[in-house]
């Protein structure tokens, strides 16, 4: 190849990339009330939604009785009260670690995230049929404890008392059961043999008959150079927070910082503390619905999808 034509397409590639990234979206709006306008880099104006992704540049305007919360990527977050405006701005990140997260953020709250894994998509619609056990937790995860806790939920119209936890591994013959009584929640045993973070286990919920009565879910623990590394991240998340750990943004990095790892319960944990203190906010129940859709939990997706959909319309 000619040493011009691969300096121009090094330039396209470069400023198709540009081009993408500005279309990701840097920020959102909740608590919209009243009139509230989007006006994009070109001009065209259109009313403000939850749905809406902000890109730089974009102008966000209030009237008489409007007003909006902007919460960017970033965890920064502008509150718009009557008669005010707001110009979207962000610079360029330089931290290509920090750049990570806000891409994952950006997949997460917009539904896309879910495109990625559709393992566990594809195991929620198989089973959706007919199921009459939800195997909910480790779902298409990796773990951080060697003695992970087990969870299901019992659909059927009247519920079972006793269940078996039947997990093997795709890898080795390992094989091992629990059997568990009045209770759809139990602990790996201390006393069982040791779990690897080498193997790749599969577990499902049996009847009392020994029937297996839930899609198989599967699971890894996360190795110990990972667990290096995320209690490294974890630091630089702390950093960029201002050593605050109770603050929306703490929530939305750690978020997707877990969300990059695999490690969907404490994702969802973080999800969950960032609805604790932002209720409003319908991208953050978005969130939660494709971190379900992504681990197969299709019922508690669409009730996410509905709470988000329900504070969307309530702008009055």
């Amino acid at each position: 190849m000619k040493k011009g034509n691969f300096i121009q397409i090094a330039l396209w590639a470069l400023l198709m990339s540009s081009w993408a990234m500005a279309q990701e979206g840097v920020a959102f709006m909740t608590a919209i009330k009243g009139n509230v306008t989007v006006t994009d880099a070109k001009g065209k104006a259109k009313p403000a939604t939850s749905s809406i992704k902000l890109l730089d540049g974009d102008k966000i305007t209030t009237d008489a009785k409007g007003s909006v919360n902007i919460m960017y990527y970033t965890g920064k977050e502008i509150i718009l009260g009557a008669n005010k405006t707001h110009v979207v701005a962000t610079k360029k990140e330089d931290n290509s670690f920090l750049s990570s997260l806000y891409g994952t953020l950006s997949g997460l709250m917009w539904g896309d995230a879910s495109n990625s894994s559709m393992a566990g998509a594809t195991r929620a619609w198989a089973g959706d049929a007919n199921r009459s056990i939800t195997a909910i937790y480790p779902s298409e995860t990796k773990v951080l404890d060697t003695e992970p806790g087990f969870e299901w939920a019992d659909h059927r119209a009247t519920p079972g008392k006793d269940y078996t936890i039947s997990l093997s591994s795709e890898i080795s013959d390992f094989k091992y059961e629990i059997n568990v009584s009045g209770v759809t929640q139990v602990t790996y045993p201390k006393t069982a043999p040791k779990l690897k973070n080498d193997e790749k286990y599969v577990w499902t919920v049996k009847d009392a008959k020994g029937t297996e009565v839930s899609p198989k879910a599967k699971f890894s623990l996360i190795t110990p150079e990972d667990r290096e590394l995320l209690d490294s991240d974890i630091k630089e998340v702390f950093k960029v927070c201002n050593n605050d750990n109770t603050n929306p943004q703490w929530y939305l990095l750690t978020a997707a910082l877990y969300r990059d790892y695999g490690l969907m319960k404490q994702a969802e944990s973080s999800i969950r503390s960032l609805i604790a203190v932002k209720p409003e906010m319908a991208q953050a129940h978005i969130m939660l619905a494709t971190l379900y859709k992504e681990t197969g939990r299709l019922e508690e997706a669409k009730a996410e999808e509905e709470i988000a959909r329900n504070l969307s319309a309530a702008k009055k």
